[in-house]
C-alpha cells in the first residue's frame, strides 16, 4: 500500500517516491487527512535542501546565527538545511548573497548538487556531449555529463537534457534514488561508494555521523594507479581511514591531501600506514582550508592505508572534513 494518496503502485516512479518515504527523505503533504505526494510539482530550492540534508542520515549541524544568504533568514523554513548545504560547497547560492528558497529546481542546478553532494568526485567530461541541448561550453557541462554517465539520469528520446527545465518531485524521487543506489566496486571508472564497507573504509568516531566517498580509477598507460578518499567527520575525536592495495612493481606513492572545512579549528593529521605492520611510512600535519603532499616508498607494502585524524586535541567539534588522493607509481 502506497504511502501516499496520490501515488498509486503504478506511478511513474511508484517504487522511488515509497523508497523516499520509508526513508524519511521526504515526508509529504497533509490534505484531507490524507498524506499527499504532489508528484508533479516542481522542487523548490528549499526542499531541496532538505532532501540532500536527509539522504547525507541528518548529520547534526549547528545552523549559524547569522544566515550565509540575504533571503533565508534565521527561523526560515528549512533554514539550517540550506546553511548545511551552503557549508557544505554543495549550494554556493548566487552573485547577489540570495538563495532563492521558493525558485524551482532546474534540472543543470540538480545536476550541480549531486555531483557536489557526491563530494566532486573525479570525472572526465567527454569532449562530445551526449545530449543536443547540452553544449561542451554550457553550464554545468561536466555536472550533466557525470549524471547521464553515472545513470542518474538518461534525458529524453531525442537525446535531449533539457537543462533550464523545472524537476518534478517525482523525478527526484527518481534521481536521488539512482543517486543512492549507484553500483560499487568498478575499477574502470570513478565510482562513488555508498558506504564505509563498499568502500573498504573503516572508522572510528566521536560523533554518531560520518559521510565517506571514495572513488578510483586506473590509467594504465601512464602506469599509474590512483584512489581517492573523502572523509567528512564530526568531533575533535573523529577519525578515518581508507586501505589501497599496492599495484604490483609500484615504488611510490604520492598522496595530494587536503583539509576542506571552513568551520573546523582542527588540523588533520594525515598518514600512509602499512597496513599489515601498522608503521607509519609518511605523514603530513594539515592545517584547515589549506593542502599538502606526502611522499612515500611503498616497494615493500602491500596494502598502503590513508589514515586522518584530528590532531588537535580538545579541539572544536565541529566537523572537519579531509580528501586525499593516492597516485602510485612504479
Amino acid at each position: 500500500m502506497s504511502t501516499f494518496a496520490d501515488v498509486g503502485p503504478d506511478a511513474q516512479f511508484a517504487r522511488e517516491i515509497e523508497w523516499m518515504a520509508s526513508t524519511g527523505i521526504s515526508t509529504g503533504y497533509d490534505q484531507g487527512g490524507k498524506k499527499v505526494y504532489r508528484p508533479l510539482d516542481p522542487v523548490n530550492r528549499d526542499a531541496m535542501a532538505a532532501f540532500l540534508y536527509r539522504l547525507a542520515g541528518t548529520p547534526p549541524y549547528p545552523a549559524p546565527l547569522v544566515s550565509p544568504f540575504t533571503d533565508v533568514p534565521r527561523g526560515s523554513q528549512f533554514y539550517a538545511e540550506i546553511c548545511w548545504l551552503a557549508d557544505q560547497g554543495i549550494s554556493t547560492g548566487y552573485a547577489d548573497a540570495t538563495y532563492r528558497p521558493l525558485a524551482p529546481v532546474s534540472r543543470e542546478a540538480m545536476a550541480a548538487f549531486m555531483y557536489r553532494f557526491a563530494r566532486s568526485p573525479w570525472y572526465a567530461a567527454p569532449t562530445s556531449s551526449p545530449f543536443t541541448d547540452v553544449a561542451t561550453s554550457s553550464l554545468f557541462y561536466t555536472e550533466i555529463c557525470w549524471l547521464s554517465a553515472r545513470g542518474i539520469s538518461t534525458g529524453w528520446p531525442d537525446r535531449t537534457y533539457r537543462p533550464g527545465l523545472a524537476v518534478a518531485r517525482d523525478a527526484m524521487a527518481a534521481f536521488m534514488y539512482r543517486l543512492r543506489s549507484m553500483p560499487s566496486g568498478e575499477s574502470t571508472a570513478a565510482v562513488l561508494f555508498d558506504d564505509a564497507t563498499d568502500a573498504n573504509l573503516t572508522v572510528g568516531f566521536g560523533h554518531p555521523y560520518a559521510a565517506i566517498r571514495g572513488e578510483d580509477h586506473h590509467t594504465i598507460a601512464g602506469s599509474t594507479f590512483e584512489t581517492a578518499i573523502s572523509v567528512t567527520l564530526f568531533g575533535a575525536d573523529a577519525r578515518g581511514s581508507s586501505d589501497h592495495p599496492v599495484p604490483i612493481g609500484a615504488r611510490r606513492l604520492t598522496a595530494t591531501v587536503a583539509h576542506a572545512s571552513a568551520t573546523s579549528s582542527a588540523s588533520v593529521r594525515f598518514e600512509v600506514v602499512d597496513a599489515a605492520s601498522g608503521a607509519v611510512v609518511a605523514s603530513a600535519r594539515v592545517a584547515p582550508g589549506t593542502t599538502a603532499e606526502i611522499a612515500a616508498d611503498v616497494s615493500a607494502v602491500t596494502t598502503a592505508r590513508l589514515r586522518a585524524t584530528a590532531a588537535d586535541t580538545g579541539a572544536s567539534t565541529a566537523r572537519w572534513a579531509a580528501w586525499g588522493r593516492p597516485l602510485f607509481r612504479r
